[in-house]
Order: C-alpha cells, then sequence, then structure tokens
C-alpha cells in the first residue's frame, strides 16, 4: 500500500522564499512585482538562520515602504568614499586618521557587503584586540564605520544604520613633564626639532596646527600668532600673544634668523615656521619620532608623548594660577570637560596640596599656652 506522500505546505504567495545556490544561502522578494533576490554571503546553518532573519526583515521593509533594492550591492569602499568626501566638505582635518582605520576594516572584512558587516562587528573587535590594537584605536574605527553607514543612509543607498557594539576606553594617559625634565628632552634633540617640541610645550597647540604654522600667521608687530579655523581641529580660529612669553618670542627670532640664512643663500622661499633643510631644500617638520623617543629616554622620561606636553602645559597652567577659562582659550580647547581631562592632577600634586593644607592649618590653629596655675 502506497502511503501518501507528504509535502512542505507552500508559502503563501507575497511572502518571499529563501534557497541555497552553490552553498551560499539567498533570500527573494517581490517588491512592486519585481522579483529580488540577495545573497547573505554565508553557508551551512549559519547562512539558512541569516537568510531567515534577512527574509523577514525585507518584507517588513516592504510593508512599510522602506525597502531598498540594491542595498547588498554597497560595499565597505562606498562607505568610505561617502566618508572621505563627507571630511573634504567640512575640511575637517583628522580624514588621514579616518583613511587608517578603513585599511584595518577593509582588511577584515573585505567586498563583504554593507549590510552583513554589523554581525560581525564583535567579531572584527575581538581579532583588533588579539592584535594587540588598543581600545581607543577599535573604537575610533568603529566611529569611523558607523560614520559610513549613517552616510548612506542619507544619501538613500541603505535603509537605516545599524547598531554597532559599545567600546568603553577607560585608560587615560598620565603623561606629564616638567620645566627640568623638558630642558633635557630639548637638549637631546637635533637642532631642526628642539624649537618644534619647545612651541608646542610652550604654547600647548596641537602638533598638526605647529607643523602647519606659517610665517604669514606670525604677526610681529602685535606680538600674536593667528591661525584660521580651517586650520584647526576644532573649526576655531587660534590666537597665541607670544610677546608675553620672553622665551617664546626669543624662540621666534632664532627661528626667523635661522630661515633669512637659508632663503638669502639658497634663494628660497620657507613658508613655514618650523622646517627642516635637505639637499634638495627646505621641507615642513612632519616628524622627528625616532628623534623624539632617543631623547624622551634619554631624559629619563620613556613613552612620553609629544601630545603630552599639551597636558602638561594645562597642569602648569593650572599649578601657577591661571584660570581655565584662560588656559583653555590659549590652548583653543572647545569644551571645559575635555580640558579637565587634559589637566588631570598627579600624585606629587596632591600631596603637594595635602602638604599645604597642612601647614595653613597649623599656622591658623596654633596650640594655645597653657597660664600658669594659681
Amino acid at each position: 500500500m502506497n502511503q501518501a506522500r507528504q509535502e512542505k505546505p507552500k508559502r503563501e504567495r507575497g511572502t518571499g522564499s529563501i534557497y541555497e545556490h552553490r552553498g551560499v544561502w539567498h533570500v527573494q522578494v517581490r517588491d512592486q512585482g519585481k522579483r529580488l533576490r540577495e545573497s547573505t554571503g554565508l553557508r551551512g546553518k549559519e547562512g539558512e538562520k541569516a537568510a531567515k532573519n534577512l527574509l523577514k526583515k525585507r518584507l517588513g521593509e516592504i510593508a512599510v515602504g522602506r525597502f531598498r533594492p540594491g542595498a547588498d550591492r554597497v560595499r565597505l569602499a562606498d562607505l568610505k568614499r561617502l566618508v572621505e568626501v563627507d571630511y573634504d566638505l567640512n575640511t575637517r582635518r583628522s580624514v588621514e586618521r579616518v583613511r587608517q582605520s578603513y585599511m584595518h576594516l577593509e582588511r577584515f572584512f573585505g567586498t563583504m557587503p554593507a549590510p552583513l558587516i554589523p554581525r560581525r562587528a564583535s567579531e572584527y573587535i575581538a581579532t583588533r584586540r588579539e592584535e594587540g590594537a588598543k581600545n581607543s584605536t577599535i573604537r575610533n574605527e568603529i566611529t569611523a564605520l558607523r560614520r559610513g553607514f549613517t552616510l548612506a543612509v542619507r544619501e538613500g543607498l541603505l535603509v537605516d544604520r545599524p547598531v554597532f557594539p559599545s567600546i568603553r576606553v577607560t585608560t587615560v594617559r598620565q603623561g606629564f613633564v616638567d620645566d627640568k625634565v623638558m630642558a633635557k628632552i630639548l637638549a637631546a634633540l637635533p637642532e631642526h626639532a628642539a624649537p618644534f617640541a619647545e612651541f608646542c610645550f610652550r604654547t600647548a597647540w596641537r602638533r598638526g596646527e605647529v607643523q602647519g604654522l606659517l610665517w604669514s600667521d606670525v604677526d610681529a608687530d602685535a606680538g600674536e600668532i593667528r591661525i584660521p579655523g580651517a586650520r584647526t581641529k576644532n573649526g576655531r580660529p587660534a590666537t597665541f600673544p607670544f610677546s608675553a612669553d620672553a622665551r617664546l618670542s626669543e624662540l621666534l627670532k632664532e627661528q626667523r634668523a635661522r630661515t633669512d640664512v637659508w632663503q638669502r643663500e639658497r634663494g628660497e622661499l620657507v613658508p613655514w615656521v618650523f622646517w627642516r633643510g635637505t639637499k634638495s631644500g627646505a621641507r615642513p617638520l612632519r616628524g622627528c619620532w625616532k628623534s623624539w623617543a632617543t631623547a624622551t629616554k634619554a631624559a629619563g622620561a620613556p613613552g612620553l608623548l609629544l601630545h603630552d606636553l599639551r597636558r602638561s602645559r594645562a597642569r602648569l597652567w593650572s599649578n601657577r594660577g591661571v584660570p581655565d577659562r584662560v588656559g583653555m582659550a590659549l590652548g583653543h580647547w572647545a569644551t571645559r570637560s575635555v580640558y579637565d581631562r587634559y589637566g588631570i592632577v598627579s600624585d606629587a600634586d596632591m600631596r603637594e596640596g595635602v602638604g599645604r593644607s597642612e601647614r595653613e592649618e597649623s599656622a591658623t590653629h596654633s596650640p594655645r599656652r597653657a597660664g600658669p596655675r594659681g
């Protein structure tokens, strides 16, 4: 007796389907009479599960009119291009850091369709940690990726921006340097690098802003340095009254004299305040990392970053009674919270504060002398 063949219940028309092709699971839906197929890029049970979830998502988007055909053709390279264009339009100076972030992202995700990237974000974070990347670095990379999705949604390429894992950064650098240690570092630096480092230390300006400083930014008559907002990180113009700092004034005079000698002997215009002479001509000072590492080690401050000079100056200003609002203006910190983070108090500062409080309390509340007994 033949048993009745059990047939799988057919899907209701318009509910789409999932299928396997060459080992890879796909989704098929209909939107406005058009048959649309989309690959999950995954195989096996994982691919089947991903296809079911993707089908539900696409049917929901079609139901509310938010489906974007061709979303699976958006790649990481497209997100990167959107971010770079956005940074160029807004003249943001950190575009190089974004490119560095996308270099790591492309190495991991390759040509994977953008809608599939979020589900592997946790795996990416774990891989980067195994490679030794710090949480702050990984957070910058995920932020760059998130920005790409945001711009893709704005351009109509994707429907929504996914939620990525949050990365908490709790490590804040504690590197500080005082005048004595800084003098040792400057003595160990090459002639072309020492003025640059000293300027960073005395002004608390960012490295990139000092590297791009031009002689046209220096107003010798007014005793001020002014750079436009287009060349600062936060987009705000920066001003520093260098004439109020005798050593800073002397440093700029020395740089001006050195520049004039080079221009007179070589017949070459040098527009930069800090530069380096080479056989092929003068070049803007872009990096002195090896000499900086050698100098800090010789001065007993190994591992000190050039950016730590900015933090050090904020603390020195605070300890010397400079109001916080003035310090923020001189170093052009945009927000108080960021300035407070840079103005970290060291253990030595806390010990000095306790000792000062104890001395003042002892002077104010001296013990009374016992009177003569009757």
